[in-house]
């Protein structure tokens, strides 16, 4: 049961929804089967599963549970699985809130896509003129 969602508003519609639960101070093995439970939900109602599915970080591997619950509430190791759709992502991941590690349910925009036209026109303007008959640095 989520403990609380926020609606992002943006031009009077809805752009991003956050359900937030927390996860106590719970172990690390608890966490993850929290995550892997709601994972499950999503999947169902959605009928497929995540496009990028959640993997640990292989530096975490060697870790103690108390190392990596700490590290959670942190915000610093988490699992995140993200389904993408036209326009929209919906992921669950591990997050912190005031010190605690919490579970996230997330639908915000997808992220403009990496191809070279979205890329240049990101980058134009990000730089500041020179002028190119000018002097140089160095010389």
């Amino acid at each position: 049961m989520p403990d609380s969602t926020t609606f992002w508003l943006a031009n009077g519609r809805v752009s991003k929804v956050f359900e937030v639960s927390r996860l106590g101070s719970r172990t690390y093995e608890a966490c993850v089967l929290a995550f892997q439970k709601r994972v499950a939900q999503v999947e169902s109602a959605l009928g497929r599963p995540p496009s990028v599915p959640a993997a640990e970080p292989s530096w975490a591997k060697g870790m103690s549970d108390a190392q990596k619950l700490a590290l959670v509430g942190q915000g610093q190791l988490g699992l995140n699985a993200i389904w993408r759709f036209p326009r929209r992502e919906l992921s669950v991941r591990h997050a912190r809130r005031q010190g605690h590690p919490v579970l996230v349910v997330g639908l915000t925009p997808a992220a403009p896509a990496c191809d070279p036209q979205n890329v240049a026109f990101h980058v134009d303007g990000s730089f500041p003129a020179r002028d190119v008959d000018g002097p140089h640095p160095g010389g």
